[in-house]
Parts: structure tokens; C-alpha cells; sequence
């Protein structure tokens, strides 16, 4: 009998462990990302008028050395817009989808009532033009193939350092299988205020469906820092960790110590910080 409950719990903790191991890291991509704060949606300011996932607010972010984090969706054309909201009514005060509109009309509306359009993400890589690192987060919708590939597309041409993130595990399984070399992120945050499944909620807050696109960093709502699988990952299999979205100067001073990719907004840190990883063999490794 013993002997049958030492099986099965090897069993459970091998299954444990094939669903949650991350991927193996690049040491020359987690280099060129490392170390970095990166401006979530640009560095944008309603003082400014500078409105977020606008040209201006990646200009103000590349002209500040900052990283940049955006995000990108389809529109009803199959075109690669950055917009992070599924639909217009916050920023745009239009009761549509972004995907119930083609590139041509979402490209000639203002956000937040500034000068500023919602720029395509074409327009936006023309901007940065590969002078700082980017964070892109992939929000599939009907088509998540089709965003997947024309992303990447996209990316092939950037001529700096990248990244991809998503909350759909399947975007990272896309990349893990058509685009391996691009490092992908895992995000994640705690969901009790989600409607879904309780299973589905328990795996992807707990980061169970890394078996699907095995992520090389794991972007977790620094106030959940606490969940032990995302410490698992980070300080038992290797995994970088990426903090969002920190909006005051002594957390994010805090999370050098644990994060070497911090996402931040409403605040200017340093541009970048002391690395708090060193890479051997690929793995990350604790500074002492």
C-alpha cells in the first residue's frame, strides 16, 4: 500500500511539474531585456495630453531612453492596431469594437479627445525604430492565428530587442511552435474578479498552462507577488520575472531586487537598474 502512495504522489508531482516548468532562456535576448524599466502603453500623461498607445507617448518614452510596453489586436481587416481595449468606449467614446472596425477608420480617431490617433502597429515601430526594447502584449480575439502571424511579421523587421507577452497561453504556444526564438512572457494576475470557470481561473492564476508555450518570463501583477508558483518559476526553474504595473518610486526601487523587467506608469525611475540576475548555461542566477 505504502508503496502505491509513494507512485501516485510521484505521479501527481510529475504532472505538477510538466505543466508548470517555464522555458529555457536565451542568454544574448535576456541581456538586451534585463535591467530595463519599460513604459506601459508609452510614457503617457493626461496632464500632457498625451494620450497611452499613441505615437507621442512612444516618441516621449524612446527620446527618455525607456522601454515600451504596448499592445496590439486586429482590426475588422486583418491590420495590426495598438489598442488596448476591446472596445472604443473608454478612450474613444464610441460604443464599437475595435474588430467591428477596419484600419482605414480606427487610424482617423482621436484618443481621449487629444490630437493624437490610434496608430497601427506598423506606424509604431516606424517611431521607435528599434532605439529601445519593446514589450508587446498580444490580445487575440476571433482570430488569434492571424494576430500571432501578422505580429510577428512585423517584428521580423524590428531592428532591436523584443519580446512577447499574453494572458492567452495560446499566443505563447503559437510563438513556442512557428517563432521559437522570440522570448515569450507569461502574464498573469489574480482573477476573483473574472468571469470563468473556477478550473480555468485555479490554472492560469497558478500558471498550469506553461506546459502549452513554456514561457521564458513570467509578467505577474507585482501585488500577487506572494503566489507560490510564480516564485516556483522564478527561483526554482529559472524563469525572469517581470513586475506590472508598478506606479510609485519605492515599489519599484523594492522589485530591482526580484524583477529584471519592472513595468511602470505615473512615475520616472532610472532607465535601467543593476541586473538582478546573472545568466549561467542559460539559467538565471541570484546575485549574492
Amino acid at each position: 500500500m505504502l508503496w502505491y502512495i509513494i507512485l501516485a504522489a510521484a505521479v501527481i508531482l510529475g504532472i505538477y511539474l510538466y505543466l508548470l516548468y517555464p522555458g529555457k532562456i536565451d542568454p544574448d535576448t535576456a541581456e538586451k531585456l534585463s535591467g530595463r524599466a519599460y513604459a506601459h502603453r508609452g510614457l503617457h500623461s493626461a496632464r500632457n495630453n498625451v494620450p497611452e498607445n499613441t505615437l507621442e507617448a512612444f516618441e516621449v518614452a524612446a527620446r527618455h531612453g525607456y522601454g515600451i510596453e504596448l499592445d496590439v489586436r486586429l482590426s475588422s481587416d486583418g491590420e495590426v492596431i495598438v489598442f488596448h481595449d476591446e472596445t472604443l468606449t473608454r478612450l474613444v467614446r464610441i460604443d464599437r469594437r475595435v474588430d467591428e472596425l477596419t484600419a482605414a477608420q480606427l487610424t482617423k480617431m482621436r484618443v481621449s479627445g487629444s490630437e493624437h490617433f490610434i496608430p497601427t502597429f506598423a506606424q509604431a515601430l516606424d517611431v521607435i525604430r528599434g532605439t529601445v526594447p519593446l514589450i508587446v502584449e498580444l490580445k487575440p480575439g476571433n482570430d488569434l492565428n492571424q494576430l500571432c502571424e501578422k505580429t510577428y511579421a512585423l517584428l521580423s523587421n524590428y531592428q532591436g530587442a523584443y519580446c512577447i507577452e499574453s494572458f492567452d497561453p495560446r499566443v505563447l504556444g503559437w510563438f513556442r511552435r512557428h517563432a521559437k526564438q522570440v522570448m515569450r512572457g507569461q502574464l498573469a494576475t489574480n482573477l476573483r474578479d473574472v468571469k470563468m470557470s473556477a478550473l480555468k481561473k485555479f490554472m492560469l492564476e497558478n500558471l498550469l498552462f506553461n506546459f502549452i508555450g513554456r514561457p521564458q518570463f513570467i509578467a505577474y501583477d507585482y501585488e500577487f507577488f506572494g503566489n507560490r508558483n510564480f516564485k516556483r518559476c522564478v527561483t526554482a526553474f529559472g524563469a525572469l520575472a517581470c513586475a506590472w504595473t508598478v506606479t510609485d518610486q519605492n515599489t519599484f526601487d523594492n522589485l530591482t531586487k526580484i524583477a529584471p523587467m519592472i513595468i511602470f506608469e505615473r512615475i520616472f525611475p532610472a532607465r535601467r537598474y543593476d541586473n538582478t540576475v546573472k545568466l549561467n548555461k542559460g539559467r538565471p542566477v541570484r546575485r549574492v
